[in-house]
């Protein structure tokens, strides 16, 4: 199923829902429980706050003249599994964006918007640098 996010696309990328029941990655997740499967809720937070320090994005924007803004949390990667921790941490949406060129990756992205962002954030905000922990209480 195709994913209209609003914004146009170059004629190469498609914004693809992924439908986790039939997803061969995410059935071998399931399969090869790594450490991280084993970790605590808060300990799973702290590992999860770090990669967001490297890959995420979060900010408030509008999606469009006289649209109201809103809080949009994101990350961004080639590694589906990790993509894949953030969405059954905090659901919001998982999708794939296809590779621009044939050399390259296809490009894994998770985004939560709007109240269960602030969620996310606080719970990740602890663990975070200071450079991020500056621009959340900012926003605040």
């Amino acid at each position: 199923m195709v994913k209209n996010l609003g914004h146009p696309l170059k004629k190469d990328q498609t914004h693809k829902e992924l439908n986790f029941q039939n997803q061969n990655y995410l059935k071998s997740l399931k399969e090869n429980q790594t450490a991280y499967d084993k970790l605590s809720r808060e300990h799973k937070i702290l590992v999860l706050a770090g990669i967001f320090d490297g890959e995420g994005s979060f900010g408030v924007w509008s999606r469009g003249q006289k649209r109201k803004k809103r809080l949009e949390v994101k990350v961004e990667t080639t590694d589906a599994d990790m993509v894949a921790r953030f969405h059954a941490m905090w659901g919001g949406i998982f999708y794939v964006t296809a590779p621009k060129n044939a050399n390259h990756k296809h490009l894994f992205r998770w985004k939560v918007t709007g109240d269960r962002g602030w969620n996310c954030l606080q719970e990740m905000i602890p663990y975070m640098c200071s450079r991020r922990r500056e621009k959340y209480y900012g926003l605040v």
